[in-house]
């Protein structure tokens, strides 16, 4: 392995960049001892072409154009005049360059140990150019090729490289950072409800005005059960049928909120190329559901008939029982009570910081939304077993005002349709009111007070808080950033964590806070809004401290 070379041949400095020059294209001199001069062993013939130089001498070790590595534009000329540089050469192209190149190419004019190559030519993007090693007796291209592998495997070392398995992480990040599927269904929870309640009610009154229908068939010797399965045949009809149409409406509505959203609200998603997709799979689950739920909350509407006797329903009354039995009434107290304290259970977890925020938001929605259901179904269970009361107590209204009694009367009349219209009041009015309660009004503690907020292409070297370097480096726009101070931050560049992002962000972006902007929010007149923080004791008053402490955030 031909890495550490000591050789030195006609020279006798060097050149290297001066860091404190910044681009500014500085060198610096370096004086270099001769160690040793090595005669070059001349071709007879000199390189034309592809065709390498011929030699009639065997040439030494030295003799090597391939120790240079390989640059598309300048190595495979036949002159140096033909190079492709992107720069321009400060010093004139000699006629003994030319010859030079003509006889031995790019075989170098002097070596150096490598301890000195990398003191003057490392950078950040690596210490070495190239291995080469001698050929040997069993030594081949393949098994050379393992042996490196296998000790790269065992250093650690990854050469610069990063070995990125693009279709898994574009796979992960299609998964998106929000659930949608399931943020969708919670929120719709309470408009499938409402739907539910208005089927039953709906079919109900469809009953009540077939009531001596129903009735007459009784008289005339079908069973209850029988003309319970009638009237759940039909229902299913329906269900089906309205199924159907449902799945069409529901494809084309989906289809031109995504027509919305690539074009007259683009702004919401960032991302033109959304585009609808849809299974078989997907239209028979939400099919055989929608078919499924309404004919189990049609079969429970029909079932309440059976409570009517016949001459009522002779008489076209589908009359409810006015009072319930004692038995009843405890099990739907211990049920109102069960659910009530299920709802403060899921609100103190939604509400406790240190469990929200094991959660994360879409946990904290559910058990908002899950604490909210449970409440209304509590309070509907409530006044349904009220307005029962009133109905079958003469004198629970009897100090009432009278268009209040009328009112308590009239819905206590029939209280299974009058809770049921409720219901769909009020799950709407919560719908409306918790997710307007999730709407945040623009603050300025969001931004820290900055007024303005920008991100450049290019680094920037200068420091914008000094006046004179500041109109250098803007002109005459300098001028709008009199009076102001600015923070310098690094910036690396990273995937979209915002809502704009529909892509499960795998590498965030990172900003590099300056020492500088820490203290600027230790001042009591700069406030900062946080969601949440690791700050303890006087860090809570400026979090951004944790970031100057040795453990971090």
């Amino acid at each position: 392995l031909v890495a550490s070379a000591c050789f030195l041949i006609a020279s006798l400095s060097a050149f290297r960049l001066d860091p404190s020059q910044s681009g500014k294209g500085g060198a610096e001199p370096v004086d270099l001892e001769v160690q040793a001069i090595a005669a070059l062993t001349e071709p007879d013939k000199p390189f034309g072409g592809r065709r390498p130089a011929l030699f009639r001498k065997p040439p030494t070790l030295v003799n090597d154009p391939d120790l240079t590595p390989e640059v598309p534009g300048v190595t495979d000329r036949r002159s140096i005049n033909d190079w492709d540089l992107p720069f321009k050469l400060e010093h004139r192209i000699r006629g003994q360059d030319d010859d030079y190149w003509n006889h031995y190419r790019t075989t170098p004019k002097a070596f150096v140990s490598m301890k000195t190559g990398q003191s003057l030519w490392s950078s950040r993007f690596g210490r070495v150019t190239s291995f080469r090693i001698p050929a040997a007796a069993g030594v081949t291209v393949k098994s050379l090729g393992e042996q490196f592998v296998q000790q790269v495997h065992k250093s650690g070392e990854t050469l610069g490289f990063e070995f990125i398995p693009i279709k898994r992480k574009a796979l992960a990040a299609s998964r998106g950072a929000t659930p949608f599927d399931g943020l969708f269904l919670s929120l719709s929870f309470f408009v499938i409800a409402a739907g539910l309640m208005l089927v039953s009610l709906l079919f109900r009154l469809g009953v009540e005005q077939r009531a001596s229908e129903i009735g007459t068939l009784l008289a005339m010797g079908t069973r209850r059960q029988q003309a319970g399965y009638l009237l759940v045949g039909e229902g299913i009809c329906v269900a089906c049928l309205g199924a159907l149409l449902g799945i069409a409406a529901g494809v084309g509505y989906a289809q031109l909120m995504l027509l919305g959203l690539r074009t007259w609200w683009i702004g919401a998603v960032v991302s033109p190329f959304l585009e609808f997709h849809w299974t078989f799979r997907s239209l028979i689950i939400g099919y055989s559901l929608g078919v499924l739920t309404s004919v189990v909350t049609i079969a429970w509407s029909v079932g309440r008939t059976r409570q009517t006797s016949v001459r009522q329903l002779l008489s076209g009354q589908v009359a409810e029982p006015s009072y319930l039995p004692q038995s009843q009434r405890k099990g739907k107290t211990t049920l109102t009570v069960i659910l009530l304290l299920l709802a403060l259970v899921l609100a103190t977890i939604a509400a406790v910081p240190s469990i929200a925020t094991k959660l994360g938001s879409e946990g904290q929605a559910g058990a908002f939304m899950g604490a909210g259901a449970l409440v209304l179904t509590a309070l509907l269970i409530i006044i349904a077993g009220l307005l029962k009361q009133t109905s079958a107590s003469e004198t629970a209204l009897v100090r009432a005002p009278v268009l209040p009694r009328f009112a308590a009367r009239n819905a206590s009349r029939n209280a299974g349709r009058s809770t049921v219209t409720i219901g769909l009041v009020a799950s709407a009015c919560f719908l409306i009111a918790s997710l307007s309660a999730f709407r945040l009004d623009p603050s300025q503690s969001g931004k820290g007070g900055f007024e303005m907020v920008a991100r450049s292409s290019l680094p920037i070297y200068v420091d914008l808080n000094n006046r004179q370097q500041r109109e250098e480096f803007f002109g005459e726009q300098a001028k709008a950033l009199d009076a102001t101070t600015i923070f310098s931050l690094r910036f690396q560049p990273g995937d979209d964590a915002s809502c704009n992002n529909l892509y499960k962000a795998q590498q965030p972006r990172v900003i590099g806070v300056t020492p500088a902007m820490i203290e600027h929010f230790s001042q009591a007149a700069v406030p900062f809004a946080w969601a949440a923080s690791a700050a303890k004791g006087d860090q809570r008053l400026n979090p951004w401290e944790l970031l100057a402490s040795e453990s971090g955030a």
